[in-house]
């Protein structure tokens, strides 16, 4: 309830003051420490303890601790990487402070422990049964069971080590590799995974690709085994380079960019915003949220290195940095962005609803037509079963007229059949003709009875 009234006043306040969109310049950043790259003070990563106290792993093997007050002190010191650097920094619960060192010495290349009184000692030993240094350790985070995840830029995989130090690849899917091997000065090797964050609820681990600009989202499995790895986003040409990664409160995901001088932020929806570019920006490397008063506030560790060592152009200028309040800033653009969503899609359903409405008054416009074409077949069925009644009863009286012509038939046959039997002539005399007046007078008898025993005929004379 409290974050949403912040989060309206906030909304309030930067509609009143006109803030279209965070600036990517100076304005936006402020510096707190600034460090010497001649005394090779060139800070890596970051880590802040619960008390605000913000420490710095530097090249040369120094961890500084920079108080709230911007104290700075020197808080432990690690067997200098002479050919190496110091590189990720983590706090377990217990307030240990762990430390990637790859020294590439397999005497002190690994992960060390500091304790709170700054002693430090080599937590896990990485390296492979021949003995010699395996990988280069770099991003480290631990997750709710205190179990800390180390990402091997050189080897594109992700170590787990568990409570008493024993390291196992976690995950070593593909996304993490990178492709290219680099260039002298650098090792003839390929930059993989890097920056490593957990989301919220500890359930999905991000890693960063460096070489491809890819936020790889990998899920923990019930038993803590590593799950299906996918791309959450990518692109070159805004994330190339991309080291150091972080959450702030609301899920939106901050990447320093190394190779670009650039911060980014993605949304919880894959969008990219560059929130600060250029200088005072110089190789950034690791990106942080402060607490308490600085909840809202990004530390920024300007590694500087590419310049320092003079492989880019430009003057090398090594710092801590800050970011006041940006957390809170890109929440605001973040909805405001859902909300021309919502409103699109919005107006997207509303055409779509129209179009719709036209096709229901189409379909039943067709339904009222067919209604029409439905009730004419009937009709027709009625009067063809009319034509076919009447039908019936003519063919039953030409069948009763076939019936009688047969029989007609027959009795003329019959006559026929009498006539033509041998007649006995009769003797001569008035006898003689009465007799033939009879048999014309029976044939003419069996024809009239021919003619009127057709129905609806008249006999004929």
């Amino acid at each position: 309830m409290a974050k949403n009234l912040i989060i309206a006043l906030a909304v309030l306040s930067l509609l009143v003051i006109g803030l279209g969109a965070i600036p990517a310049s100076a304005q936006a950043i402020s510096t707190v420490k600034k460090f010497d790259p001649a005394a090779l003070e060139l800070p890596e990563s970051l880590a802040i303890d619960a008390q605000g106290n913000i420490y710095l792993s530097m090249v040369t093997g120094e961890i500084r601790k920079v108080s709230p007050t911007g104290q700075t002190s020197t808080f432990a010191s690690l067997p200098p990487p002479v050919n190496g650097t110091m590189t990720g920094l983590a706090f377990d619960p217990a307030g240990n402070l762990y430390v990637g060192l790859p020294s590439f010495d397999p005497t002190t290349h690994g992960i060390w422990r500091v304790t709170p009184d700054g002693s430090a000692s080599r937590f896990t030993a990485l390296v492979t049964p021949d003995g010699q240094a395996d990988g280069f350790p770099n991003g480290l985070i631990f997750d709710k069971n205190g179990n800390l995840y180390v990402s091997d830029l050189f080897g594109g995989r992700v170590w787990k080590i568990d409570q008493q130090g024993a390291a196992s690849v976690w995950s070593g899917d593909p996304l993490l590799r990178g492709e290219t091997p680099l260039e002298p000065p650098f090792p003839p090797v390929p930059f993989g995974a890097n920056g490593l964050a957990f989301d919220a609820d500890g359930t999905n681990l991000y890693a960063a690709n460096f070489e491809f600009g890819r936020i790889v989202r990998i899920a923990l499995n019930p038993d803590g085994s590593a799950g299906r790895a996918t791309v959450f986003v990518e692109n070159q040409a805004l994330l190339g380079g991309a080291d150091g990664i972080t959450f702030d409160e609301f899920g939106n995901l901050y990447v320093a960019i190394f190779l670009q001088d650039r911060v980014a932020v993605v949304s919880r929806g894959g969008d990219i915003t560059v929130v600060a570019e250029g200088p005072p920006l110089n190789n950034p490397s690791e990106v942080r949220f402060g607490v308490g008063a600085q909840a809202g506030s990004l530390f920024i560790t300007n590694f500087a290195f590419l310049r320092a060592i003079g492989v880019q152009p430009g003057t090398p200028e090594p710092a801590l940095l800050v970011m006041p309040a940006v957390a809170l800033q890109v929440e605001v653009l973040t909805l405001r962005a859902e909300i021309q969503q919502q409103k699109a899609a919005l107006q997207s359903a509303s055409a779509e609803a129209r179009t719709l409405r036209s096709d229901v008054a189409t379909v039943q416009g067709t339904l009222q037509g067919l209604q029409s074409t439905i009730e004419a077949l009937g009709d027709r069925i009625d009067t063809v079963s009319s034509a076919a009644a009447a039908a019936g009863t003519e063919a039953s009286a030409v069948r009763s007229d076939v019936g009688s012509l047969r029989a007609d038939v027959q009795r003329l046959q019959a006559a026929v059949q009498a006539l033509q039997q041998p007649v006995t002539p009769l003797p001569a005399g008035p006898d003689s003709l009465t007799i033939g007046a009879l048999i014309v007078a029976i044939v003419a008898v069996a024809l009239a009875g021919v003619s009127m025993a057709r129905p609806g005929r008249k006999p004929t004379a």
